[in-house]
């Protein structure tokens, strides 16, 4: 029996992980906010072939599409943390956020805490 073209998006989630993993942690301290998004969109993909192979055409279907999802929430928060990370050496590139200004602003939030 031929068995019908699900693709699993394994490849896409696999970059969109590595890609949002790293944007996060560039943009966020070092926190990796991609890969939760990331982890599901790959735990997703690898479950279309299996399902397929079980004849499993729906189940398959489902998977792929999940995986898709997730895909899709996984890139658009690399992108969201791309442009962040872009966007401030930009600032830092024009001189708009320098040491001077960074330690003005952390005495301003200083001396509002008092």
């Amino acid at each position: 029996m031929n068995q019908p073209v699900v693709q699993n998006h394994m490849i896409w989630a696999v970059i969109s992980t590595v890609v949002a993993t790293l944007a996060s942690m560039m943009a966020c301290c070092c926190l990796p906010l991609g890969l939760p998004s990331g982890i599901a969109a790959i735990v997703y993909a690898s479950k279309v072939n299996p399902l397929l192979a079980a004849e499993n055409e729906i189940g398959a279907m489902e998977a792929s599409r999940k995986a898709k999802m997730w895909c899709w929430v996984t890139t658009i928060l690399g992108s969201v943390f791309l442009i962040l990370v872009v966007l401030s050496f930009v600032l830092q590139m024009l001189g708009v956020v320098n040491e001077d200004y960074l330690e003005d602003l952390k005495r301003q939030i200083e001396a509002g805490r008092h």
